[in-house]
């Protein structure tokens, strides 16, 4: 007598859409969490499944709520924890990608880390769509879509288009981008090798050094981290910046009585 092996989990009963995974899991301790409030209050939001070829469900939202009640023994009843988003037979411009973007960037919070790689997902998945719509669909900047398509592209992970579809579906080149100007360092003369020939010297040289380089570090910045207006800044750095720019406002101040 053959014996039916019986699923351990419902992952071995349902399928995951590639879409599912652009977002991260939860922690062990998070879903642990989750899954003793659904037992407690039941589940807020169903997950949503559309039928694959085979008319076996596929998941496309919900592996949280789906390892949560599983992890605290809470049986799982397809019928009564899922929503059915679309039937692929009846919708066949329903995007599963669009779909679990919308459900989920607005109640995850996201680093900016984790922000460029759900960007490299989309990209990977849908790399025709273009970096205003991508960007408009994971709200973040355009700059910084391109920035992770450029990279892409040079590892080989997409391929490079010489149109992309924007959202009211139309195909176009890519918009050409502004060249940035090139960070230069700032034409300082080496000090003397001899003493100093006097102390205006020496403090002249020491301002415009130290004034050259706050100027070149936005040039940078601009340079080498153009997404890095999207990094989260820390209370401290912010603290740091604003000081010396006050510090800089000042001696401004005092240079400018002097001269007058």
């Amino acid at each position: 007598m053959t014996e039916t092996k019986q699923p351990k989990s419902w992952r071995d009963v349902i399928k995951v859409h590639p879409a599912a995974d652009m977002f991260p899991m939860m922690t062990a301790d998070e879903l642990k969490a989750l899954g003793e409030d659904i037992k407690k209050n039941g589940m807020r939001t169903r997950v949503a499944v559309i039928d694959g070829p085979d008319d076996k469900p596929i998941l496309i939202d919900g592996r949280n709520r789906l390892d949560a009640m599983e992890m605290v023994g809470l049986e799982i009843v397809l019928e009564n924890v899922a929503m059915l988003a679309c039937c692929r037979k009846c919708d066949a411009g329903f995007d599963p990608y669009t779909y679990v973007i919308s459900a989920n960037i607005h109640r995850r919070h996201l680093t900016a880390e984790q922000k460029r790689e759900l960007i490299a997902a989309v990209l990977k998945a849908q790399p025709a769509k273009s970096n205003r719509t991508i960007a408009k669909q994971t709200k973040a900047n355009h700059k910084t879509v391109g920035a992770v398509r450029d990279k892409l592209e040079a590892t080989g992970e997409i391929p490079q288009l010489a149109k992309t579809v924007g959202a009211d579906g139309k195909a176009r080149k890519p918009p050409a981008e502004k060249a940035k100007p090139e960070a230069v360092d700032l034409p300082i003369q080496d000090p003397p090798s001899a003493d100093w020939d006097t102390e205006q010297d020496r403090w002249q040289f020491s301002v415009g050094s130290f004034a050259g380089d706050a100027i070149a570090m936005k040039a940078f910045f601009d340079k080498h981290f153009p997404a890095w207006r999207e990094f989260p800044v820390p209370p401290e750095l912010l603290t740091l910046v604003n000081q010396a720019a006050e510090s800089w406002r000042m001696f401004a101040g005092e240079l400018k009585a002097k001269k007058g």
